[in-house]
Order: C-alpha cells, then structure tokens, then sequence
C-alpha cells in the first residue's frame, strides 16, 4: 500500500471520494495490519497505520487522512479500548504546525456487529464554521457502510450524549434514542425548565460546548450530566452512499470542539 500512489478522497472541486472498498474488506478478513506500518509503540500500546491519502480540504487546505489501528496490550471496558481511528492532519512540514490534529473520531468495537463513537474532536480552529467534523462522520459512517456490504449484516453505532449541539446533531443525522430513554429525550427538548443547561466544571477541553444536567444538580461535572445513548443502524442491503454527494459542499453544522464519553 505504501509506495503506492495514494488514493485521492477529495477532488480538485473539494468533493470526497469514499475510502476504497478492500479497506473494509481487509479489515473483515483480518489481514489489513499485514500492510500497516506501527506509527505509535507505547508501554501499554500501538497504533499501526492501515490507510493513508493526501486530501484538499476546502477552507482548509491540504492535510493528510488517516485510518488507524490503536491496539492496547490489555484493553478494558472504561479506558484502554482497542479503536479504530479516523483523523485529519495537518501534513508534517517540521513547522510547529506540522503533523497537528484537525479532526478525529475514534471508533471501538463492542462486538461484530456493533460500534462505539469513542472519541470525536475538532481543533478549536476550525470548529462549526467549516463543516469538518460533519465531513468527517460521513467518512466514518461509509466505512461502516461497506462493512455491512461486506458482511451481508447490519451494523449498529453507537454513542453517548450529552451535549445540547451534539443531540441536536445526531437528531439530524437520523439516529435514534433508546427506547427506554425517549421520556427523557421528550422532556429535554419540550421541557428544557426542567434541566439546567451549562458548561461542565474541570474539564477545560469542554468548555465552548453546553451540556445538560437535572435540574437543582449541585455538580458540573460530566458524570453528573443527563447521559443519552443514540444509535444508527448502518444496512447492509443499500450501495454504500454518494460521499460526493453528502460532502461536496462542507456546509456549515455541528463541529462541537471536544469528545465524546
């Protein structure tokens, strides 16, 4: 893969081109780290890099597009989960701004069927006002998309929320709330007197976004919040959308600075 003239997922018009398809192929067959080269080696873990392109973002300029592996010596539930990695880079240069994190979201694998949004940041500086964050779901979501193709099953992702942009986002990206958690999801959007709406305390990296808490909740931080689980269900029996037509105008959406829980 490496050597090879790399895969262009931007066009000169700023439309995305998907990632190819033996990506999700290789990932099935369990052979995509026989290409990859180990980018990262920790005391408890590695990151090995499966797929990489030159892109051309749109208000942006050129950046480097990355897939990666993030495997943990000893993965656990809470913090060291094995993920999958989807990242915008600014290209190494030797500047101090080289080699700098545009986007990223983190997938991890809870079972064959179903993934977890981790992890979702986008630099303070590009934030909301270009799209990135957006473009970079989509990305993320026609991936999944050609697993499921693949596979010839449905899969599942989901994430946690609590965050007023981020739920508005993932209403308007069709996922949908737990059953058992849609009374909540009522009252927070046709009630908002109930809830107290505020920046989480102790947590700098949260701080442009708002999230939601109980009302007369004495703390801010985030484990005091109203948590909400989404999930969007990616089919197996649709082609794989358009990325062109999804992200060719990278208009203006959620691109909340910070991460998911």
């Amino acid at each position: 893969m490496f050597g090879q003239k790399p895969d262009r997922l931007i066009k000169k018009d700023g439309n995305l081109v998907a990632v190819p398809t033996r990506i999700a192929k290789e990932y099935l067959a369990g052979t995509w780290l026989s290409h990859a080269s180990m980018v990262y080696e920790g005391d408890e873990n590695r990151v090995f890099r499966v797929f990489e392109s030159t892109v051309n973002i749109p208000s942006v300029g050129r950046a480097n597009f990355h897939i990666d592996e993030c495997l943990w010596d000893k993965p656990d539930e809470r913090n060291h989960r094995n993920q999958i990695r989807f990242e915008y880079v600014t290209p190494d240069d030797g500047s101090e701004n080289g080699g700098k994190i545009i986007a990223e979201m983190h997938l991890s694998r809870i079972d064959e069927d179903t993934f977890d949004l981790q992890h979702r940041y986008v630099h303070s500086e590009y934030g909301r006002r270009t799209g990135i964050g957006t473009a970079l779901y989509h990305q993320v979501e026609n991936w999944l998309q050609q697993l499921a193709e693949a596979r010839h099953r449905d899969v599942m992702l989901g994430l946690l929320a609590a965050q007023e942009d981020l739920i508005k986002w993932l209403r308007k990206e069709k996922f949908s709330i737990k059953i058992e958690q849609r009374p909540v999801l009522n009252d927070v959007l046709n009630h908002p007197d109930r809830f107290t709406f505020d920046h989480p305390s102790y947590h700098p990296k949260f701080a442009e976004e708002t999230w939601i808490f109980p009302k007369g909740a004495v703390g801010r931080h985030p484990s005091d919040s109203i948590l909400l689980r989404f999930q969007k269900q990616i089919p197996s029996g649709t082609p794989s959308r358009d990325v062109d037509e999804v992200m060719k105008h990278f208009v203006p959406s959620w691109d909340a600075v910070g991460e998911g829980r």
